[in-house]
């Protein structure tokens, strides 16, 4: 209990920097306030007096988990950013006073009173970290690690936060008891503080990648019904175009006026070269799924001015198609959908590109293959990792859910294959 007024002090200055680092105001007379401050104490001294070294850091941590949740009622999993930045910044803020300790310790009054050693230590480490707490690039920290976490669960969230904490606890335990008499204690620290750090960039850039991958499979997550539904909308769209064309043609036929018969031609000539062709190459696809989610990705293309070319099989019909059951239609929609986003994001920019789309049965199996062109290089060995794609750096996620996809579905085959300037993915479903 004699260190009570080192925490006392030090917590104050820790409270506030939460406060700066997510950009919420001070409430004084606020009784939640001085309540969860009252327990953060209690706890941080029980952790003091009670637990061990080597979990003391990862108990810190539970404790500002709690003490995020108190003050600012955050969800568990930003609680747990709070509590994870606070945690590491602290360390970092130590890591800043042991260099400028020298500086400022010139006199050898204090080495022997450890209790106003130890005030003074804490009382710098914890204006250093609310020092640093007001950066704008610490408090844009906060911000983008809310946002990459927001869709990863939040078990994953608290198992690397524990697991940046318990490395550092271990790095710093196991160099304090293997070279307590070779190296000084604030060289161990900055051991402890480098692993941490590191541990912490590698927590970081895999946060980055499962959000990237998570925000994929939520943009390509499909509903059957829903295609289903559009696809009905298609047809109804496709009847009134025919029906408002032959309407248009027979007031053609009886006016007269040159003017209104040269507006009429203009009206259904534009209707032929907009998505009139698309409706009718897409309906040789089979109903059910396949139809909507290509039509979708073809009428994208006429719009990027993208040329593409439809090849359906004579072979392909409703009968084989209807074999296929929903649960493996709807990862066949999904795996379309970014083969076919991939494809279009690949030629954007080329001079010369086109797309063609085939369906054919091969070995009693429906094949779907799409073909582009593309410039560069592509490792296809790898493609499928996150980040490795035929588009470039960065992408490659997509990939990555048809991989997982494919492992989920034993009727799903996928292939890529290159032959001179053209790449083309190639799924084959067992009817």
């Amino acid at each position: 209990m004699k260190y009570l007024v080192v925490f006392i002090a030090t917590q104050v200055l820790f409270i506030l920097s939460m406060y700066s680092l997510i950009n919420e105001k001070i409430k004084l007379k606020s009784f939640n306030l001085f309540f969860s401050y009252f327990i953060a104490l209690l706890l941080f001294i029980l952790n003091f007096e009670f637990c061990t070294p080597s979990l003391r850091v990862v108990v810190n941590l539970l404790i500002y988990i709690l003490l995020a949740k108190l003050l600012f009622k955050k969800g568990f999993k930003e609680s747990t950013i709070i509590g994870m930045l606070i945690v590491i910044l602290g360390i970092f803020s130590e890591f800043v006073y042991i260099f400028t300790y020298p500086i400022f310790h010139y006199t050898t009054i204090l080495e022997g009173e450890n209790l106003i050693v130890a005030f003074i230590n804490n009382l710098g480490v914890g204006l250093i970290l609310f020092c640093i707490c007001h950066f704008k690039k610490v408090k844009r920290l906060y911000e983008i690690m809310a946002n990459i976490t927001s869709k990863i669960s939040e078990k994953k969230v608290l198992i690397f936060s524990l697991l940046i904490m318990l490395i550092f606890n271990f790095a710093s335990l196991v160099s304090y008891l293997v070279s307590k008499e070779i190296l000084d204690k604030y060289y161990l620290t900055l051991i402890g503080s480098f692993l941490c750090f590191l541990c912490s960039i590698f927590v970081f850039v895999y946060f980055i990648t499962q959000n990237k991958y998570l925000n994929i499979c939520e943009k390509y997550s499909v509903s059957l019904d829903s295609i289903r539904e559009f696809e009905i909308m298609i047809e109804n769209y496709r009847v009134n175009t025919h029906e408002n064309k032959n309407q248009f043609r027979t007031i053609r036929n009886m006016s007269k006026d040159k003017k209104i018969n040269a507006y009429i031609d203009a009206l259904l000539e534009e209707n032929v070269t907009d998505d009139e062709k698309v409706l009718y190459d897409t309906q040789k696809i089979p109903a059910g799924g396949l139809r909507g989610i290509i039509y979708s990705k073809l009428l994208l293309m006429q719009q990027q001015k993208i040329p593409f070319e439809l090849v359906i099989d004579k072979k392909v019909t409703v009968a084989k198609v209807s074999k296929i059951d929903d649960y493996t239609l709807t990862a066949i929609c999904r795996i379309l959908g970014v083969l076919l986003d991939n494809a279009i994001e690949a030629v954007k920019k080329l001079d010369n590109k086109y797309i063609m789309v085939e369906l054919y049965e091969e070995e009693n199996s429906l094949v779907i293959s799409i073909t582009n062109n593309y410039e560069g290089y592509v490792d296809i060995d790898n493609i499928g990792h996150p980040g490795i794609s035929e588009k470039g750096e960065n992408h490659g996620y997509g990939l990555t859910l048809v991989q997982k996809l494919v492992k989920q579905h034993k009727k799903i085959q996928h292939s890529s294959e290159f032959f001179e300037d053209n790449f083309m993915q190639k799924i084959k479903i067992k009817v």
